[in-house]
Order: structure tokens, then C-alpha cells, then sequence
């Protein structure tokens, strides 16, 4: 039989789980995939124009600029997943022959606001944080990634 004082610390350690849990899982950000219509995105009410599509019927690349607003960002060869976090912060994974960089746009500034350096490999974009190749960047409560 569990005396008085045992049961207070196994609540208490029970009740402080429970928060600890509750503010993990709380503070895991939100992301949005974007699906490319022809040659466009949309995020909330805007339109973003990802230039020329590399097949009209199936696109997997286009050639930018990446075009919204007034903004215009000759960025390179764009390429999915596209994925917006915080309403704001736009991933566009781009490619140059073997090389990816990985951008963080911020759509109500026009300009970019992170980059990450080139990699060859796999792009996983997740609340998680990125995977570019064999590298993870951790995300923030708002997907922005934490310096690296």
C-alpha cells in the first residue's frame, strides 16, 4: 500500500509529464504543401508565379523567377516540395546541375530570409526540421530553422 507522500510524488510526477508532453507536442510548428497548378502556387490569397514549367502536362521544375506581388526572386531552378509555414515563410528547394540549396522566403518582406548551403542528396521538409542529405536543421515553434 502506497503511503501518503509516495502518492504525492507519483501525481506530481504523473501531472508534470503531462505538461512537459503537452508543451512538446504544442510547440511541433504547422506546415503547409503547396501544389503547383501549371506554372503557380497559391498561399492564402496570393499567387506565386514559378516561372516556366520543364513539362506542360507533368511539371517537375521550373525555371523561375519566383514572382508574387511586386516581388520578383531569380532564385534558380525551382522544384517541390514547396511548403509554407507561419503563413509567411515559403521553402523553395532549388537545383543547379548536382547541387541543392534550400531557401526560406518570407512572402510579406520580399526577401530571403534564410538559405541553407548546397547539398547533394535527399530534401525532407517536416515539423521535424530538414533533412538535406545527411544534415538535420532543427525547426522553431513558427518552422524557421534554427542556425547551422
Amino acid at each position: 500500500m502506497m503511503n501518503r507522500l509516495t502518492q504525492c510524488i507519483f501525481c506530481g510526477s504523473l501531472i508534470f509529464s503531462c505538461l512537459f508532453f503537452s508543451a512538446v507536442i504544442q510547440a511541433e510548428c504547422k506546415l503547409q504543401t503547396l501544389t503547383p497548378k501549371g506554372d503557380e502556387i497559391h498561399a492564402n490569397e496570393l499567387t506565386i508565379k514559378l516561372g516556366v514549367a520543364d513539362d506542360a502536362m507533368r511539371p517537375t521544375a521550373w525555371q523561375g523567377p519566383l514572382v508574387f506581388g511586386y516581388c520578383s526572386l531569380d532564385i534558380g531552378i525551382i522544384e517541390q516540395p514547396l511548403k509554407l509555414a507561419d503563413g509567411h515563410f515559403l521553402y523553395v528547394p532549388t537545383y543547379s546541375g548536382s547541387l541543392n540549396t534550400l531557401y526560406v522566403v518570407d512572402l510579406r518582406a520580399c526577401k530571403i530570409q534564410w538559405q541553407s548551403q548546397t547539398f547533394s542528396g535527399a530534401l525532407t521538409i517536416s515539423s521535424k526540421g530538414l533533412e538535406l542529405d545527411k544534415i538535420h536543421i532543427p525547426l522553431d515553434e513558427k518552422c524557421f530553422p534554427i542556425a547551422k
